[in-house]
C-alpha cells in the first residue's frame, strides 16, 4: 500500500490516478493548497497535518504502508523570504516527524520531491552535482530535508529517490507521472539506496520564447525573462530510461485549454 503525502494537490492528485490502477492508495492532505475533489474515489482519504505526529501515527497503525511518496510543502519562494519559520516547519520539520513515523512502522521507502533551485541559474544543463547554492529559505529547506533523507538511509537502511524539478507545466502531466511510476518501482526493489534525479525535459524556453506563442492563447501580456535553470536529463534517462515527451507549444496548449475548463480546480 501507498501513502501518498499532498495526493490532493495538482501534480499529486495525477499521481494518485495512475497509482490506483495498480496499488491501493491512502492520500494525507491538509488541503491548504490541494482539493478534496480531486483525490480518486478509489483513494483512501484522510485530512491531517504532517506534523501531526499522533495523527500520521494512527494513519500507519491502520494501513500497510509500504512506500510513501511526498508531494506536500510550502513553495513560494517570495513567501519562504518573508515567513521562513513556515517554511522550515512545513518542509524539515515534517519530515522528520514522517521519518520517525515512518521507522517506528518499519516503512524503508520514500520517493520525495525536491527543487532544481538547490543549484545556482546557468545557461547550461544542471546535473545532480552540480554547486549548491540555496538562494531563500524554500530552496534551503527543500535541500536540508535532502540531506536528512540521505542520512536516514545509510544509517536505517532506507531506500529513498529525490526527484528535482520546477514548474510542472500543462494540464496532461504524463512526464511527470511517468518518473513517479518509475521511481516506485525502483524503490520497491532496492535496499538501502539514495539516488537524486533532475526532471524536465533538458531545454531552456525562455518567457520571452513563451510570449511569442500567445497565438495560441490570443493573449497579449508584457513579460521579462529571469535567471535561467535547465536540468540535465542525462542520469535519469541512462538509469531509469525516462524521457520527456512534449514541446513548448504543447505544454501551453494544455495549459490553456484546461483553464478554459468549467470548474477547473488547479
Amino acid at each position: 500500500m501507498i501513502l501518498v503525502i499532498g495526493g490532493a494537490g495538482y501534480i499529486g492528485s495525477h499521481v494518485v490516478n495512475r497509482l490506483v490502477e495498480t496499488e491501493r492508495v491512502v492520500v494525507y492532505d491538509n488541503l491548504s493548497t490541494g482539493c478534496r475533489e480531486a483525490v480518486n474515489e478509489q483513494a483512501i482519504f484522510i485530512e491531517g497535518e504532517l506534523v501531526d505526529e499522533k495523527r500520521l501515527t494512527q494513519v500507519f497503525s491502520l494501513f500497510p504502508i509500504k512506500t510513501v511518496v511526498h508531494l506536500a510543502a510550502a513553495s513560494v519562494e517570495v513567501e519562504s523570504n518573508e515567513n521562513p519559520q513556515l517554511y522550515y516547519e512545513n518542509n524539515v520539520t515534517a519530515m522528520l516527524v514522517l521519518l520517525k513515523v515512518m521507522r517506528a512502522h518499519h516503512v524503508k521507502n520514500i520517493v520525495y520531491s525536491s527543487t532544481a533551485l538547490t543549484s545556482s541559474p546557468a545557461n547550461e544543463p544542471l546535473n545532480e552535482q552540480s554547486y549548491i547554492e540555496t538562494t531563500n529559505p524554500y530552496a534551503r529547506s527543500k535541500y536540508f530535508s535532502e540531506q536528512i533523507l540521505q542520512d536516514y538511509t545509510m544509517a536505517y537502511k532506507m531506500n529513498c529517490i529525490v526527484l528535482r524539478y520546477l514548474n510542472g507545466s500543462g494540464t496532461q502531466i504524463e512526464d511527470l507521472v511517468n518518473a513517479y511510476s518509475m521511481a516506485l518501482e525502483t524503490v520497491a526493489k532496492n535496499e538501502r539506496s539514495f539516488k537524486i534525479y533532475n526532471l524536465g525535459n533538458g531545454q531552456d524556453y525562455s518567457v520571452k520564447e513563451t510570449k511569442e506563442k500567445e497565438t495560441i492563447t490570443k493573449s497579449d501580456s508584457h513579460i521579462e525573462d529571469t535567471p535561467v535553470f535547465i536540468a540535465s536529463l542525462q542520469k535519469i534517462q541512462q538509469e531509469l530510461g525516462l524521457y520527456a515527451e512534449k514541446n513548448l507549444q504543447r505544454l501551453i496548449s494544455d495549459t490553456w485549454n484546461g483553464h478554459q475548463i468549467k470548474n477547473f480546480n488547479f
